[in-house]
């Protein structure tokens, strides 16, 4: 279960209207509907790399 976010209530509500302002990003970058690209991808988009075990160069 996630844990809730502890912060200014003016801070919650910023990054409300943020995540709200971004709402069609997805479908107007992309030009499919959200629910398609998270099909394809994970919905986190997240990589991580050991780069002791793999450098970068």
């Amino acid at each position: 279960m996630p844990q809730p976010v502890i912060a200014e209530t003016g801070k919650k509500m910023e990054g409300g209207k943020i995540h709200a302002s971004q709402e069609d990003y997805l479908q107007s970058a992309c030009f499919l509907p959200a629910w398609l690209v998270y099909l394809r991808r994970d919905p986190e988009f997240y990589h991580v790399r050991d780069l002791r075990a793999d450098p970068l160069g």
